[in-house]
């Protein structure tokens, strides 16, 4: 009888100290589901190296600026009034290309995207320009 009781005990026991347990696995956005969307501007820094000398130019964005990045490959943009319509292409997962032109993606998480542009080919091998881009969500 004791021996009843004893696995009925243990069985009660099992039976109730189980429990599912869920482990959520982060799932890793690709380059591309992070980069759709729209984006707010906080500034533009124009660099420009000349020689030994450096200039830098930052631009405010106004509230209203934005860059959005649709699923077909375009995107349009607007940065203190001036409006554009452009092209888009992921080359890797840190580099873009953008109405022609490369950048790289120096930041690109959800909330965060900082673009660069470095341009050296219209300029003598001293100098170049450097755009970059600052955005957030």
């Amino acid at each position: 009888m004791i021996y009843k009781y004893f696995c009925f005990f243990l069985l009660a026991t099992f039976f109730f100290a189980c429990k599912k347990s869920t482990v959520e696995i982060p799932v890793e956005l690709s380059t591309l589901e992070k980069l759709l969307g729209t984006w707010k501007y906080t500034k533009m820094i124009l660099h420009t190296h000349d020689s030994n000398t450096n200039y830098y130019d930052t631009t405010i964005a106004f509230p209203t600026d934005f860059m959005e990045f649709k699923n077909n490959g375009t995107a349009i943009t607007e940065f203190n009034t001036i409006q554009a319509n452009f092209t888009f292409s992921l080359l890797s997962d840190n580099k873009m290309k953008l109405s022609g032109n490369i950048f790289d993606i120096l930041t690109l998480n959800t909330n965060n995207l900082i673009l660069s542009n470095k341009d050296t080919t219209t300029f003598s091998p001293l100098r170049f320009r450097e755009t970059k881009l600052f955005l957030y969500r």
